[in-house]
């Protein structure tokens, strides 16, 4: 995973849509205008200080929840990290020295009486077509041969 795959995956899991939402609403409320004008009497003042405060408020909320979110994937992480290592370990094909040189060995030995059985086969097909020559020269010899 690349570092802005990563960057993006840390920002969905952690919780970053939550905090980041509401921060693009207010500001495309405030593009589109429908924001409040500032008061200009001593009570709209004062209910802009308290809307104020209930923003801080929010904001601190939502913070909290990012890093309860944070904490959570960091924690999960450091958990489940183990784990996937064993498992991986396991999964992963085994080297055991002394079994492989002994099937190595065995092979070595098939591959030997292989060429073992191909050089006597290789004889005993010699042997017949001498066979088979002197067979056919005593039938030549009988048909040629004046009778008597």
């Amino acid at each position: 995973m690349s570092g802005p795959e990563a960057a993006l995956a840390f920002f969905l899991l952690g919780g970053g849509f939550w905090v980041v939402r509401p921060l693009a609403a207010a500001i495309a409320k405030r593009i589109a205008g429908e924001h409040r004008p500032a008061a200009q009497d001593p009570q709209g003042r004062e209910a802009v200080l308290e809307e104020l405060q209930q923003l801080r408020q929010e904001v601190t909320e939502l913070q909290g929840v990012a890093f309860l979110s944070v904490v959570t994937i960091i924690g999960a992480f450091g958990l489940l990290f183990p784990v996937v290592r064993a498992l991986a370990e396991r999964l992963r094909p085994r080297q055991d020295s002394g079994v492989s040189a002994e099937l190595q060995a065995m092979r070595e030995e098939v591959a030997q009486e292989l060429q073992q059985v191909r050089h006597e086969m290789a004889e005993l097909g010699e042997r017949l077509d001498f066979a088979e020559r002197l067979l056919a020269k005593q039938r030549d010899a009988e048909r040629l041969a004046p009778p008597t």
